[in-house]
């Protein structure tokens, strides 16, 4: 199985099974305690913007490698690093999906767990000082 096959397999178990999952959790959380403030606090954090761009990013990579675009011309062309760009940024932002994702599953876990002392604004100084 080459590189390309791995990312192109976590980037869409992510996308297929998993966030659906994810936004499932934070939505039943939300109407649990019946406050958007759970849902904006995950909105805001770190975690998930980094996530949120790291998924646009590998699906990006995605699709410019599946084009099998040649290197601009004015760039060495005997360059390993070069000819194989594409590849080497799809596999850091595959990477950097996959560990955003679990720290954001990580946060949720934190987050569900001060949601059941009912405490919004305890859990929103705790998951900013994380």
């Amino acid at each position: 199985m080459s590189t390309f096959e791995i990312c192109i397999a976590f980037t869409s178990a992510i996308l297929t099974i998993a966030y659906p999952i994810f936004v499932e959790v934070i939505s039943r959380l939300d109407e649990k305690y019946d406050s958007i403030v759970i849902t904006d606090v995950f909105n805001e954090e770190y975690e998930n913007k980094l996530f949120t761009y790291s998924l646009y990013a590998c699906i990006g990579l995605i699709v410019i490698n599946l084009l099998e675009l040649a290197p601009f011309s004015f760039l060495p062309q005997n360059l390993w690093i070069i000819n194989h760009s594409a590849l080497l940024l799809l596999s850091i932002t595959s990477i950097t999906l996959i560990v955003s994702f679990f720290n954001l599953i990580k946060k949720i876990g934190l987050g569900s767990s001060f949601a059941k002392a009912n405490s919004s604004v305890r859990m929103r100084m705790y998951l900013h000082s994380l």
